[in-house]
């Protein structure tokens, strides 16, 4: 199983590490240790940050796309794009995307989210107070 991790770098206070920490701790008791793999984006600070800090504590292996690194950035847009094409790749590499999102639902995480749509993935919103809410479920093929 596959989670990705995203969210706010506004997100950062220790109760939300701790619904990082929570929903691993989660996946681990359905999936074991073994089975499972975080992904996330490798911000220094938030979501990012606990995906990676969540991983070393609990021994599951991580996948980090970190933004794309070329030389001297031009422009705001060029470096928006690095960071979308790694916020595709999370998204890809998921099985389910869950994001720590902020009030006013702008950023990078958003983009990510738009990502896994596309993908077909199952998102989970955590909201401030730590409820958590699917909002995207694709059909699945029984379904059909």
């Amino acid at each position: 199983m596959r989670i990705g991790i995203v969210g706010s770098r506004r997100r950062i206070s220790k109760e939300d590490e701790k619904y990082i920490f929570d929903l691993v701790q989660e996946h681990i008791n359905e999936f074991g240790t073994a089975s499972l793999v975080l992904v996330s984006g490798g911000c220094p600070v938030g979501a990012d940050a606990f995906a990676e800090r969540a991983a070393d504590y609990f021994g599951v292996s991580i996948l980090v796309h970190y933004p794309v690194k070329l030389p001297k950035v031009k422009s705001r847009y060029e470096a928006a794009e690095r960071n979308f094409e790694r916020n595709r790749k999370i998204a890809r590499d998921s099985d389910i995307v869950f994001a720590e999102i902020a009030p006013d639902r702008t950023g990078g995480t958003e983009n990510t989210l738009k990502h896994a749509k596309e993908f077909n993935k199952k998102i989970v919103l955590i909201f401030p107070d730590g409820t958590r809410h699917i909002s995207y479920e694709p059909e699945t093929l029984d379904e059909v």
